[in-house]
């Protein structure tokens, strides 16, 4: 792990320890190359520290190709707290978190991830300056994650459909995970007319958004890939496209929320022989890095709209140059964050 943090050229990596409030953490900076790190906090239970570490150092540097990609003037990090078993003072680890988060002087910038909230970044902002998205300030980057990648699709289906894509006059849609984004993306969708099946390992949140929306329909969480739609939209773990699932999976279009959606290189072929369009995910998913972005900015709305409004014509691009030249959509992507990054 040590050997890849320097073949990789992470910046900084930083642990911290405080027994008494049972917190663990970890802050990784990627890249502060195009200005400072951003990157959400995750708090999470792992398996192991060694879990952790990967976790973080994965999504960190995809922090900085989204933000590069994104044309935004910030490098990429990312931070865990390992969430420990038991009881534990909730509002006393986010201090403690907050005041490592201060030591790293502005390098890092943290924000809401998996397992926080806009109340838990209220906290963390008690003891450093150095977090966006918190209550206090309507930062919640959810709502926004969901309208890019609602966009890349919508804003795109004539051109799913000039290249045959789509099975029918009505778009169908597969959403994995009903979360803050997933469940808005689903929204999105059905305000638009399209046929929405969703998923999720949560039963009773399932139940509450088919109350609230029965206009939906429930797939079983194992089922989910084989449903025959035109998009299949993760919005719940990384890892989730990989050898296995691709073989079951009948959609031709992949474009969703998660991070890390592919397991690895070896989906390429796989997504190639398939003819899939995979929508990478650090273009498709950077509207709440955009919303975050901003929050400081007297325009802040029309500034972040304009910038959500370039990820489905980006997306677009990557596409027609995948088709064109046979080149995977993530390496063109990768080549698009790179460039930006000099």
């Amino acid at each position: 792990m040590i050997s890849r943090i320097f073949e990789e050229a992470y910046e900084q990596v930083s642990f911290f320890s405080n027994p008494k409030l049972g917190l663990n953490a970890i802050i990784v900076i990627h890249s502060t190359k195009r200005g400072p790190a951003l990157g959400g906090c995750r708090f999470k239970s792992y398996n192991s520290p060694n879990d952790a570490l990967d976790d973080v150092l994965k999504l960190s540097k995809a922090m900085t190709l989204k933000a590069a990609a994104a044309e935004l003037p910030l490098g990429g990090g990312k931070a865990v707290i390992i969430k420990k078993e038991g009881e534990f003072n909730r509002e006393a680890i986010f201090k403690g978190f907050g005041e490592f988060v201060n030591r790293l002087n502005g390098h890092y910038i943290t924000a809401e991830d998996l397992g926080t909230t806009a109340d838990d970044m209220e906290i963390i902002g008690q003891v450093t300056p150095f977090v966006r998205g918190k209550a206090s300030s309507k930062g919640d980057p959810s709502p926004y994650t969901a309208q890019g990648v609602f966009l890349s699709i919508h804003n795109n289906l004539d051109f799913f459909r000039d290249l045959g894509y789509l099975k029918g006059s009505t778009p169908s849609i597969s959403i994995q995970g009903i979360g803050a984004v997933g469940s808005k993306v689903a929204e999105l969708a059905l305000k638009e007319g399209y046929r929405v099946y969703v998923s999720d390992i949560d039963k009773e949140k399932l139940d509450a958004f088919k109350k609230q929306h029965p206009g939906v329909e429930i797939v079983p969480s194992e089922a989910i890939f084989e449903q025959e739609t035109d998009i299949f939209c993760p919005c719940a773990i990384g890892g989730v496209v990989n050898p296995n699932t691709l073989s079951k999976i009948q959609s031709r279009i992949i474009i969703g929320g998660a991070n890390n959606q592919l397991s690895g290189e070896e989906c390429y072929e796989l997504l190639r022989d398939k003819r899939i369009l995979y929508g990478p995910d650090f273009i498709v998913n950077a509207g709440g890095l955009i919303k975050v972005a901003s929050e400081n900015m007297d325009n802040a709305e029309a500034w972040t709209q304009k910038m959500i409004a370039k990820i489905p014509e980006r997306v677009r691009l990557i596409f027609e140059d995948h088709l064109s030249k046979g080149i995977p959509t993530e390496r063109v992507a990768l080549q698009i964050a790179m460039k930006n990054l000099g």
